[in-house]
């Protein structure tokens, strides 16, 4: 009833040739380890285009960190030069002037208070005009010079 309908019986079947099996083996074997390079290599590319997008989120983030410390800076030097020449306290008149004091002098000067004063602004002064200047300057890194691992020297 089965040849019939085309199935061979055990008799009719040849038995495996076993060179014939070991070929096929061998070329399934070597069809999975071509599969397996090519998707590593898709697998690194995909990898280094991240690398790349993230080297240039944080190239961007870093630029974003610089101006924004670099605004603060200047708003800073900003206000200590307006408060060299916006010396809290009242001048000494030329017309009347006090004992121990010269015209022009702020009469808060020989308290120590107006020294702290003095001494925080120069400082806060000093120190934001440099951060600002190293930024102007470039900030010792050479723009569009990367090393081997895509980073500013």
């Amino acid at each position: 009833m089965l040849t019939e309908h085309g199935v061979q019986s055990a008799k009719t079947i040849k038995p495996p040739n076993p060179a014939r099996e070991l070929k096929q083996t061998v070329s399934d074997i070597k069809h999975g380890v071509h599969s397996q390079l090519e998707h590593t290599r898709q697998t690194r590319k995909r990898v280094q285009g991240i690398a790349k997008r993230l080297r240039k989120l944080h190239a961007e983030g870093l630029n974003n960190a610089i101006s924004s410390t670099t605004l603060v800076a200047v708003l800073i030097a900003t206000v200590a030069f307006a408060a060299i020449f916006t010396v809290p306290g009242q001048y000494i008149d030329a017309e009347a002037v006090t004992p121990g004091f010269s015209a022009g002098e702020a009469y808060i000067a020989p308290q120590a208070s107006f020294m702290i004063f003095l001494i925080f602004d120069s400082v806060a002064l000093h120190i934001s005009g440099c951060r600002g200047g190293t930024n102007f300057s470039g900030g010792g890194r050479e723009q569009g010079k990367e090393n081997d691992d895509g980073y500013h020297q």
